[in-house]
């Protein structure tokens, strides 16, 4: 049973969340998220004239870019998603708050690990519970996109799960081939999160050659020292991270069966204590039923 204290917790964090999607920010690119807004704001300007439908039309069209961008935009298909397919597009404003503040898979996807990039066999297990290849990880989006600005929400040291940013045309024949297969990382990547926004970057073999992250960017590296910075596939490869088009989320709990599952440790105590309202129902049956 899921405690009081733990919904509550949830239900302002989605809240707020919602109502930062109602303002428009400069920062967002998302044309259907914005025309939305718009159509909300001229609703509310002009109650005499909208019925109650057009505004719920309304939020249901922003509801439906924020879905639309959360999941579908990433056009992944090793990024699995359990959302009842009633609760995906609700019409309703009685239907949108139960989506936002009930449906508990809402906002969260997985992924299956394919590689050690991200396993490192001293340490792993007892610092961030993590298992290696095989794994099923399951992360909660952070509304990034389009709400909140990853200085606030992403810390340095956590684990995210993201897409590779790099371009078609940067890809090599052997990873255009995996990705068309689904072999490979899949297009997707767990990695730590070792620079946040407004930090600076010093390169190893020059001191004098420094990055300054801009304000929704992120340096990302693998855990495993073991693997070359080529075959590790992060920041040394495709240099700073623009979080609000790359990240999914952070990763917060790691199944392995039924009865072998648990949290991942993210170090940083904001992202512990975040994590934490997501892990008391995680539908383990469920996301292992997506792999069968």
């Amino acid at each position: 049973m899921l405690g009081f204290l733990t919904r509550l917790q949830r239900g302002v964090w989605l809240t707020h969340s919602f109502y930062r999607c109602l303002v428009p920010n400069p920062e967002v690119k998302n044309q259907q998220l914005v025309l939305s807004q718009r159509v909300i704001a001229n609703a509310l300007l002009n109650l005499r004239s909208h019925t109650l439908r057009d505004f719920e039309k309304a939020m249901s069209n922003l509801d439906k870019a924020i879905t639309n961008s959360m999941y579908f935009d990433f056009k992944l298909k090793d990024l699995k998603l359990k959302v009842a397919e009633e609760h995906l597009y609700p019409t309703s404003l009685e239907q949108i708050g139960y989506k936002w503040l009930e449906e508990r898979d809402w906002g969260t996807a997985a992924f299956q690990v394919r590689d050690e990039a991200m396993f490192h066999r001293e340490f792993s297990k007892p610092l961030y519970n993590l298992h290696g290849p095989g794994e099923i990880l399951l992360a909660k989006h952070l509304l990034m996109n389009f709400a909140n600005e990853p200085s606030k929400v992403i810390q340095r040291e956590d684990l995210v799960l993201m897409r590779d940013p790099r371009e078609p045309h940067e890809l090599s024949p052997k990873e255009k081939a995996e990705l068309a297969l689904g072999g490979g990382s899949g297009g997707l990547l767990v990695r730590r999160v070792v620079a946040v926004p407004g930090e600076e970057i010093v390169c190893v073999n020059n001191e004098d050659e420094t990055i300054v992250l801009d304000n929704n960017e992120v340096w990302v590296m693998a855990d495993n020292a073991d693997v070359s910075a080529s075959d590790a596939l992060d920041s040394r490869t495709f240099g700073p991270v623009d979080a609000t088009a790359h990240v999914f989320g952070r990763v917060f709990y790691s199944i392995r069966s039924a009865v072998d599952h648990g949290p991942v440790k993210n170090p940083n105590p904001s992202s512990q204590s975040f994590d934490r309202l997501w892990t008391e129902d995680v539908d383990i049956d469920g996301f292992l039923e997506l792999y069968k």
